[in-house]
């Protein structure tokens, strides 16, 4: 084998091998750019110990997963015992119904808040009240998600301990009952429902949906029917319910629908307890807060309380469902919050789930979503310019190289023919030597 084939063999032997690396690492960027439309790469890469591309799991969509921790059904003692704090004067049928308030007892309270055992960090959630009001002409009825339930099991009887729980939770009053039986500056989301009639619409029962985030500034006021309130009130006008909710003769549910992830929150009332029939009281696509987290544990606890301090009302809970919201294949809440790929799948979760589309509303659309068809946009057109950007360069390099090997062919046969010439000459001066 000549000079000339070795150097061609050994130049095409680095143009496949170069071929080879392109391709391999050019087919592991379309990879990971297909699945960044899946999920968000650049969170994941970010976690100590993420398997690499090809061997991390594709998410599945939303599931509704129950969390039975703060959930509640008869038989109710020892679900009670276990998960749940009473505080007022509630009478448990153990196979029947909680009974918060009961008839003719005026001047009385009975609430009933998740104590933290088992999983209470609740970040994506369904949860349905089951209940029926009769004799209502109490104060209301209120259904929360709240950040602190200390004021509800410790002992403050003391000043100085009440004092303590004050400072230690950023003012949150212990023995206060202006929230329906709760403080009326618990921090968290409050739906209250006044059954009172003394409201705006007179002799219709309505509901306000109040949130505090700061103990120190947000209050509900009992004495107003939340009219003077400090809380941040997220409806702008009372929420009208028909009183049929007040007659006793049905059961009536309410169902408050959260998602952190997309700052997603709903409430509806079923008013047939039977069937899956929910009418829409409130939406907000985009609420610009955060429910309020416990401080210390990153908890948030459910809850229900009924007053009935000027008059009696009758207010029988009969149970709870609280479903979280979990990819089918995978569960890290640490996760979920912030997301990308969890966010655009809680949006079609909520389409698909409430009917509640993105975009074809007045409601502004959360940035998060747009930002997952951004980016995912951003890396399919990066993809294919790149790949353009690597067939240009490698057919630059074929050129360069056999640009290279027509110089180098031309150089050799210039090298022979001088070669040849000068053997020539030497030959023809040999022969003209003397004899």
């Amino acid at each position: 084998m000549g000079v000339e084939d070795r150097r061609r063999n050994v130049v095409v032997s680095v143009m496949v091998a170069l071929l080879f690396v392109v391709c391999h690492d050019w087919r592991h960027l379309g990879n990971s750019t297909s699945a960044g439309i899946r999920t968000d790469l650049g969170t994941l890469r970010q976690r100590m110990g993420t398997p690499p591309v090809r061997e991390r799991p594709v998410y599945s969509g939303l599931i509704k997963v129950r969390n039975e921790d703060v959930s509640l059904s008869a038989p109710y003692l020892d679900k009670v015992n276990k998960h749940w704090h009473l505080g007022g004067s509630p009478v448990i049928r153990n196979n029947a119904f909680i009974r918060l308030t009961g008839t003719g007892d005026a001047g009385r309270g009975g609430s009933l808040l998740s104590n933290g055992v088992g999983d209470n960090e609740i970040n994506n959630f369904e949860t349905v009240y089951d209940f029926r009001l009769s004799d209502a002409t109490g104060d209301g009825v209120v259904f929360v998600v709240a950040a602190e339930n200390g004021f509800i099991w410790r002992d403050l009887t003391s000043s100085y301990a009440a004092r303590q729980y004050y400072m230690n939770t950023g003012g949150v009053l212990p023995s206060d009952i202006g929230l329906m039986g709760f403080p009326r500056n618990l921090p968290g989301l409050a739906v209250v429902l006044d059954t009172s009639g003394s409201g705006s619409d007179a002799g219709h029962p309505s509901m306000d949906i109040f949130l505090n985030v700061d103990p120190e500034t947000h209050a509900y006021d009992l004495d107003s029917h939340g009219k003077h309130s400090t809380s941040l009130k997220l409806n702008d006008y009372p929420i009208r319910i028909t009183r049929a909710v007040l007659s006793g003769a049905q059961r009536t549910r309410l169902r408050l629908v959260y998602l952190e992830s997309i700052n997603f929150l709903k409430v509806d009332m079923s008013f047939s307890h039977e069937g899956d029939v929910w009418e829409q009281m409130y939406v907000n696509r985009n609420l610009p807060w955060v429910l309020p987290k416990n401080a210390k544990t990153g908890e948030r606890y459910l809850g229900v309380s009924s007053l009935a301090l000027r008059n009696s009302q009758n207010m029988e809970l009969f149970n709870i469902r609280t479903n979280e919201f979990h990819w089918a294949n995978h569960r890290d809440e640490a996760m979920e919050v912030d997301n990308t790929q969890f966010k655009a799948d809680a949006a079609q979760f909520i389409e698909r789930e409430y009917g509640i589309v993105y975009g074809r509303e007045t409601t502004a659309t959360p940035p998060h979503v747009n930002e997952v068809h951004h980016r995912s946009a951003w890396r399919a057109v990066s993809f294919y310019v790149g790949a353009a950007l690597a067939l240009v360069l490698l057919l630059v390099l074929a050129y360069c190289i056999s640009l290279y090997l027509r110089v180098i062919k031309k150089h050799i046969k210039h090298l022979r023919k001088k070669a040849a010439k000068r053997r020539r000459s030497r030959n023809h001066g040999d022969s003209l030597l003397p004899m």
